[in-house]
This record gives C-alpha cells, structure tokens and sequence, in this order.
C-alpha cells in the first residue's frame, strides 16, 4: 500500500513524493527530483545528478502505478539509520522514538531517496495516538535539539520564497504561525514534523465527489486535528451546517484551531458538504 510521505521513482527515474493514502492505479504525486546533469544532487546508488524541482510542483499530478519502478518507505529508512546520523538530527530522532516508538517513525524527503544530507533531515510521526504524544511533548522535543518555535524571519523566507504563486487571498504571515510541529533548529534551518495516519485510521476520500461548482465561504472552525494531516482537513460549521475543507497543498499543514474563524475559497463538491482547495486559485484566510 503507498502511502503518505513514501517516495516513488518511475522508470525515467523520476522521485515523487506520494500524498494521501487512497492510491491504486493512479497515485496523487509531487515531482520531487528530476535527473539533471547540471544539478547540484548526487544519488550514488543510482549514480545519477538530480535537480530539486518540487517548488515548481507544487500542485500534485495523477501518476500511473504501472510507471513505478521503486519504491521507498520512511519506517524502514529510518529503523536502519537514526542511530547513526549526524547532530542534531540523531538526537532530534531519538527523542521521536523514545515517546513514540521506533516503529512509529519515519524518514522521508531527500534522505530517504538517497542523498546526502545538505541542511536537514524530516520526519514523520504516523498514528493520531502519536500526534498527540509529540503535541503534548514538543517543548521537550524542542529543547534537546536547542530549538525555538518558528521565527517572524522563517516566516517572511516562506511566504517569499513558496507563497508569490498562492491567491493573496491566504494571509500566509498568520496561516504559518500555526504550524505548531516546526522547530527552528538555527537560522535557516527549519525542521517541520509531518504525520500520517495508520491504516485503521485513514478517513474517507473527501476528493471522490464530482466538484459542483467555485465557492467562498466563511465559518468557525470545529475540527482541527486532520490538518495535521495530507490532505489537509479540517471542519467549519457556516450557518448551521458542517463543511469538510481539505487540500493537498503541503503550505496549508497545521494552518488552524479549532475556534479560529477562517474564509476558505475552493470547490464546492455535489455532496454539498466538502469543499477542496486544488489550485493557486484557491485559499484559506484567517479572520
């Protein structure tokens, strides 16, 4: 089963990373890293120079299965190496393992698809169990490495460097001040803890409805805790009536609490509950 945060590499050697859980003949993906002879990223094993496109794809594409030629798994990258990589890092992991357990952690982006570590290492914490425990734990997590919350500075770097294509309908200065799992390691350097659900609590797929129609809509948010989570998802009650938000776009991770009141622009799907935000179009606003 491909999952959130694996990787693939198709038989052009290609490396995407896979979003969401519902993947069978055709996966969603984010193009990664393409061979290139002028890039500035080695994969020995491969023995091939790669160029770190993923920046300008953002949007996620439908890749066939039939197209994949490898697969890499986070759980099992990390069980073989966080013993021995290097601070703070090392650290960073075994913290994650000692309040999670080992089996319940992995190591996904560019390390996990083979290449050297140039500024950071990212981890992904699976369970909704688990989320909790790093939530309620993150002061901690934070600490052994000498880290800080997010910086104004880091921020202003984001939505300068990944915001200039997205509606200025988001207001990213507020949206990226909730992503509560970022730790600033030094200046620069940011490490954001991603989660991914095990099986038995994957939700349902909420792009399966036909799209109906563009809709901007304003509600109070009653549910967070999947927007912790790609896609994605969180709930807002508008005028009675519950509506389910989720978006593949990675920029929205951790974007609101519950109680925040939001403006969300996007689809508005034919079960007249889901709305999804698919394009640079589309936006969340924080009120």
């Amino acid at each position: 089963m491909l999952t959130d945060c694996d990787y693939v590499r198709d038989k052009e050697n290609k490396l995407y990373i896979v979003k969401g859980y519902w993947n069978k003949s055709k996966m969603v993906a984010n193009l990664a890293f393409a061979p290139d002879a002028n890039g500035n990223r080695y994969n020995a094993e491969l023995d091939i120079f790669y160029g770190k496109v993923i920046d300008d794809n953002v949007i996620p594409i439908l890749l066939d299965r039939a197209d994949v030629a490898e697969v890499y798994k986070p759980k099992e990258t990390f069980q073989q190496s966080y013993k021995i990589l290097p601070e703070p890092w090392k650290t960073f992991a075994q913290k994650l393992a000692d309040l999670v357990g080992v089996k319940n952690v992995g190591i996904f982006g560019s390390y996990l698809i083979g290449f050297d570590i140039i500024k950071d290492v990212d981890f992904v914490v699976y369970g909704l169990e688990n989320l909790c425990k790093i939530k309620n734990n993150l002061s901690d997590i934070s600490n052994s490495v000498n880290g800080t919350q997010i910086t104004d500075e880091h921020i202003q770097y984001q939505i300068k460097k990944h915001a200039k294509n997205f509606s200025k309908f988001s207001n990213f200065e507020k949206l990226l001040k909730r992503k509560w799992s970022s730790i600033q390691i030094a200046p620069g350097i940011l490490s954001t803890i991603r989660f991914a659900y095990k099986r038995k609590e994957i939700p349902k797929n909420p792009f399966s409805s036909p799209i109906e129609k563009q809709i901007t809509i304003t509600g109070k948010v009653v549910s967070d805790v999947g927007c912790n989570f790609c896609p994605r998802m969180f709930e807002i009650e508008s005028n009675g009536k519950i509506f389910t938000v989720a978006t593949y776009l990675w920029i929205y991770q951790s974007c609101v609490r519950t109680g925040d009141t939001v403006s969300v622009k996007g689809n508005l799907h034919k079960d007249g509950k889901t709305i999804t935000l698919t394009e640079f179009s589309h936006g969340i606003r924080l009120e």
